[in-house]
């Protein structure tokens, strides 16, 4: 019997061969628009909720966040806290989202992923009305062997690279 080898399943197999190697396999899409940070403040730090699976390798919500508050902070720049009976509807979140399909973690070695760093912030609109929208992001698609989600964190990290890296591009003074 001849193997038909289409062009999507040999690579499906080179990607699969790959991840077994090396570990995780990133695909980074950056949409940058560093214009929107001129005059930022500060923000807050949220991180958005992680399965109970990714959670039992260590990739925890509480890990993530501190983190990141850390390394923003060791860099610079002003993390914004959450102040009880104050309205923080205005001020603006940097959000940590990793999405990770729980029905992949449980087979297989390989767990797909999806990860995104946004800036959201109230713009004012031409009608005169305001939105609360995101002006800026990364996003990453990629996958990685399972028992290696723990490792998701550093691509969290080159993430506030790029956008710690925008921010000072935005505000640095110019002569």
């Amino acid at each position: 019997m001849l193997l038909r080898i289409t062009w999507r399943r040999a690579c499906a197999v080179a990607l699969l061969v790959l991840v077994g190697i090396v570990g995780t396999v990133e695909a980074e899409f950056l949409s940058t628009q560093r214009g929107t940070l001129k005059g930022l403040k500060g923000a807050r730090v949220v991180v958005g909720d992680l399965p109970r699976e990714a959670e039992a390798e260590g990739l925890t919500k509480d890990r993530i966040k501190t983190g990141v508050v850390l390394w923003l902070q060791l860099q610079g720049f002003p993390v914004l806290a959450t102040e009880k009976g104050k309205d923080s509807t205005l001020t603006p979140i940097l959000l940590v989202h990793i999405h990770i399909p729980r029905h992949d973690l449980n087979a297989g070695g390989v767990a797909p992923y999806s990860r995104r760093l946004s800036l959201r912030q109230v713009v004012l609109l031409r009608t005169g009305d305001s939105a609360f929208v995101t002006t800026w992001s990364t996003s990453v698609t990629g996958t990685t062997s399972k028992g290696k989600l723990s490792e998701l964190q550093r691509g969290v990290t080159r993430d506030l690279n790029w956008f710690l890296k925008d921010y000072v591009e935005a505000n640095r003074k110019r002569r």
